[in-house]
């Protein structure tokens, strides 16, 4: 068994401020997709925790659509088939199987001044008494069974005043089970937390253990409460399927519904299903109207201090006001003056002059042909007067005759006629003895305005309804003007109204104009409005303007090849220039070409002269050649002179050249005895060494030769062990010095063969000696200075390098 649960709907004829989607459109879309859920799980029905409804009354056409929407059936299509004979009251039953019923509680929305007691005079008791709505209570469960015999109850609460105190916890509490499984509805602040004296509100720890039933469900609560389990009870707040509000809570919300199921076997279940057709919150959500009246508190604030600052003393009119505030902030002259200007026009425009109430009574009231009232008159005293009667005695109409006498109410005032009669009057007889009468005929040419008797002429005066401002100084109806098109009554209250101020009537603007009103503030509140309406009407010119030249600028984009276009207009310019120097320069060569044509002819003639002349030109011509031939000839003798000079030089150069490839070879000589003589050096230090190691090896047999002497001598006394001791000792000595004779002798073979060695060495050197001897000798120079050298010179040079 399966139900579908929505919380507080909140069905509406008009938008909510703070939503920027087509809402209407919205709340349908999810009615739509909550009835479709119904139909896929087969649900016994939607329960819901009140709040339905948005308010108490609600216009017919609109709950007309409102049913038609909802109802899984459409009655008024199957009611007409069956007025017509084409459906059997069998066929209707069966249609309406399929009907899902919706059950819950009522609302504080739905209510009269939230007060169950006003719960018959309410559109939701139409809907019940059609059947539409369902609303189940403790004392008369709504039971469900199905197929296996399972029993499931249903009961709600409905709002109350008091609702959520100490002394209501029962509205919460079911104390015995009616079915086998139990839901209990209740439209209260039902939460899973202590909010403290905040608002009154009921924890969900103070009634868990005391009820019995399954699943406790509670609405009021747009934001809710997720599923909680207590000892095995389930208790939740699922919501508002729809958002209204602009916090930041509501606008991160997602709107969702329950689905319900209850079996033998697992017994109760809860599951959350969200809605497809929510849209994101911030899309549909406007935080303009919450951040406006932070500006305004901010604004507020910002008054309190410069009051505070201007110390502004009690009776203070806006113009000192303003000069004071202007003169703390240091402003301008021409600026004060300007917004005492404007403050003093709104108020010429807005003020009006209230004359003091004359001193009187009403001592009687005549209602002619007035409503339900054909005749009707009431004797009034000063003080409290009740008017008591059953409901359509016509109550509401005495008030309404006031109404139309004070402030000529109604747009139409022939339907206050009563039905069947040609006028209707309404006279106020006033203790001062004035008579005040409004008026109507029937016929559009008869009379509409007012009669009064004035006591003083004893005469009656008419005034048509243009003169209102006049019966009401004669009334002594004084109001208080706000706005140009907006003034509060100070002395009047119509029916219906709350009390002065503190009404719900009095928006906040209207209450802020009040109080404002003492110190005249109202008037500068009309004096932002204008000001705040030239910004708005400026800003649309800047937007426009902003606009243009955007357009203006797209424009000019078209035209941004004009830079490239000058530049090149530049260039042909340039080259213009240029054609017109060349034209220039082409004159001057076609001026040049006339002349040179006039010198070519010059020079004809020159050449003709000089024909004369060829002669004289041909010996001068061979002359010349004498005299170059000459030139050549005395160069040539000149040049054979350094050739030969050079050809000496070149003797001289090749015999030096020769004697130096000598002197190479001796150089090379000299490098290689340089080598042999550094061998010799080590061959010799090599010998010395030798030589030392063969003394020793000589003294070292000396030293054998002594010992074995010894040796032989202590033979004999081989008994003394003493002796054996250091023949050991000296056998082993003697070892040791056969190894280093034996080494000597190795060396002494090196030696030798290094003594043969250094000699092969010195012979080689003395041989190379010699050479490098010749070699210098004919060269006759230096090898490394070039200088001249003797037998003795190069004698001393071979002993340096020799030593």
């Amino acid at each position: 068994m399966k139900f579908i649960y929505f919380g507080d709907k909140h069905e509406r004829v008009d938008v909510p401020e703070n939503r920027t989607d087509d809402y209407h459109a919205s709340v349908n879309a999810k009615t739509e997709e909550i009835k479709a859920l119904g139909k896929k799980h087969n649900v016994k029905a939607f329960l819901q925790p009140g709040d339905f409804l948005d308010k108490p009354k609600v216009p017919y056409d609109f709950i007309g659509d409102l049913v038609k929407r909802w109802s899984t059936v459409d009655i008024f299509s199957t009611l007409g088939s069956l007025m017509l004979g084409k459906l059997t009251p069998e066929d209707v039953a069966k249609e309406f199987e399929s009907w899902t019923p919706i059950l819950g509680a009522v609302g504080n929305h739905e209510l009269f001044g939230e007060s169950l007691k006003s719960y018959p005079k309410t559109t939701l008791a139409f809907l019940e008494k059609i059947g539409f709505m369902h609303f189940p209570t403790k004392e008369k469960p709504f039971i469900f069974t199905d197929e296996e015999g399972l029993r499931v109850a249903v009961t709600a609460t409905s709002y109350d005043i008091g609702m959520d105190s100490d002394e209501r916890l029962s509205d919460y509490i079911i104390e015995e089970k009616a079915g086998d499984i139990h839901i209990h509805i209740v439209h209260g602040y039902l939460t899973n937390k202590d909010m403290g004296d905040m608002f009154p509100h009921t924890v969900l720890d103070k009634i868990a253990k005391k009820t019995k039933a399954d699943l406790t469900i509670s609405g009021h609560d747009h934001i809710g409460f997720p599923l909680t389990e207590v000892d095995g009870k389930f208790f939740v707040n699922p919501g508002s399927p729809v958002r209204m509000k602009n916090d930041k809570k509501e606008m991160k919300r997602r709107p969702k519904v329950l689905l319900i199921e209850a079996t033998k076997e697992k017994g109760i279940s809860v599951k959350t299903i969200y809605l497809k057709s929510a849209q994101v919150g911030e899309d549909i959500l406007s935080r303009e109207k919450i951040e406006m009246r932070d500006a305004r508190n901010a604004q507020m604030e910002e008054i309190k201090s410069i009051v505070n600052k201007a110390q502004l003393k009690g009776g203070t009119n806006i113009k000192d006001i303003i000069r004071e505030i202007a003169g703390n902030k240091h402003l301008d002259e021409k600026t004060i003056d300007e917004a005492i200007d404007r403050v003093s026009a709104k108020m010429d425009a807005i003020q009006k002059v209230t004359k003091p109430a004359p001193d009187y009574t009403i001592e009687k009231v005549v209602l002619e042909n007035f409503k339900s009232h054909v005749y009707s008159e009431f004797e009034v005293s000063s003080g409290l007067n009740v008017f008591v009667g059953e409901s359509g005695a016509g109550k509401s109409s005495i008030m309404s005759a006031f109404d139309w006498v004070f402030e000529n109410a109604g747009r139409n005032p022939r339907r206050l006629i009563h039905h069947g009669k040609d006028y209707a009057k309404v006279s106020l007889y006033l203790s001062n003895g004035y008579i005040v009468s409004r008026v109507v005929d029937r016929k559009k040419s008869g009379k509409n305005g007012y009669e009064v008797y004035n006591p003083m002429t004893a005469e009656v005066e008419v005034y048509n309804t243009k003169s209102l401002s006049l019966i009401q100084e004669l009334l002594g109806y004084n109001s208080l003007d706000i706005d140009t098109d907006k003034d509060i009554p100070l002395n009047f209250q119509r029916q219906g109204d709350g009390w002065f101020f503190i009404s719900g009537n009095f928006t906040p603007s209207m209450r802020a104009k009040v109080i404002g009103s003492v110190y005249q503030t109202h008037f500068v509140d009309a004096v932002l409005k204008d000001l705040e309406a030239e910004t708005k009407k400026l800003n649309q010119i800047e937007k426009e303007k902003t606009n243009q030249l955007k357009a203006t600028e797209e424009n000019i984009e078209q035209y941004a090849h004009l830079d490239e276009t000058k530049k090149k207009l530049a260039k042909l310019e340039d080259i213009m220039a240029r054609i017109d120097e060349l034209k220039l320069n082409r004159d001057k060569l076609q001026s040049k070409h006339v002349e040179l044509g006039h010198i070519k002819e010059k020079i004809d003639e020159k050449e003709r002269s000089l024909k004369k002349l060829d002669k004289v030109e041909d010996a001068i011509a061979k002359m010349n050649e004498v005299m170059a031939r000459l030139q050549q000839r005395n160069a040539l003798k000149e040049r054979s002179m350094r050739l030969t000079k050079m050809r000496n030089e070149a003797e001289v150069v090749k015999a030096s050249i020769q004697k130096l490839s000598s002197v190479s070879q001796a150089r090379e000589l000299f490098d290689k005895i340089e080598g042999l003589i550094i061998e010799r050096t080590k061959l010799v230090q090599r010998y010395e060494v030798y030589l030392l190691a063969d003394n020793k090896r000589l003294d070292l047999e000396k030293k054998i030769d002594s010992i074995e002497v010894e040796l032989k001598a202590l033979s004999k006394l081989e008994k003394s062990e003493e002796l054996m001791q250091k023949l050991l000792l000296q056998i082993e000595k003697r070892k040791r010095l056969s190894e280093k004779v034996s080494n000597l002798s190795h060396i002494q073979n090196e030696g030798a063969k290094a003594a043969e060695a250094v000699k092969q060495s010195t012979a080689h050197l003395m041989k190379t000696l010699e050479e490098y001897k010749k070699a210098l000798n004919s060269v006759g120079s230096c090898p490394v200075c070039l200088s001249k050298i003797d037998e003795a010179r190069i004698e001393t040079i071979v002993t340096a390098h020799v030593g």
